[in-house]
């Protein structure tokens, strides 16, 4: 299998991950970047008008993968909206893909996040992992949006998780 990982982060958390993960499997990583700069309020309107944000991403030879990794947030239960049009792109073309998201936790898992990408793309993902910061916090501590949100995970975690997405794609 010749994989390829796909990354966008706002916050630098995903895109930690993803390059973790891409060295471990070597495999090609594709950075997503948004040529404006991201607000809460275009967030908002891309989920409620279900917008495909402007993104910028080079990509290599499609022909020579046959698994694509995506790795990026999760807003309000959805993939984060950067990540749409390399999905509707590159999921066609390459066939099997993956979701995997280092999201924040505080409202539960992202029960409906399977459903969404079926929906974006009309094909399962073959690998779906919601890594969650609030399982990362120390026992006892508050959960919240604001907390979680602010949240920056460690080398070692970066290590931890990237080994679990590594291992659940064997």
């Amino acid at each position: 299998m010749k994989p390829i990982v796909i990354s966008y982060s706002l916050t630098g958390n995903n895109a930690a991950l993803a390059k973790r993960i891409a060295s471990k499997l070597q495999a090609d990583l594709v950075v997503v970047a948004e040529p404006k700069r991201r607000t809460m309020g275009t967030t908002i309107a891309d989920l409620l008008l279900n917008r495909s944000p402007k993104v910028r991403f080079v990509l290599y030879d499609e022909s020579q993968y046959d698994f694509a990794l995506f790795v990026g947030p999760v807003w309000i239960g959805h993939p984060a909206t950067p990540l749409r049009r390399p999905l509707k792109k590159l999921v066609p073309t390459i066939g099997s893909y993956g979701f995997a998201t280092i999201s924040g936790g505080a409202d539960g898992p992202n029960a409906k996040l399977g459903m969404y990408l079926r929906k974006l793309v009309n094909r399962d993902p073959a690998l779906l992992l919601d890594l969650s910061i609030a399982k990362l916090l120390p026992p006892g501590s508050e959960i919240s949006r604001e907390i979680t949100s602010a949240y920056r995970i460690t080398d070692a975690e970066v290590e931890q998780l990237a080994q679990q997405v590594v291992e659940t794609l064997k």
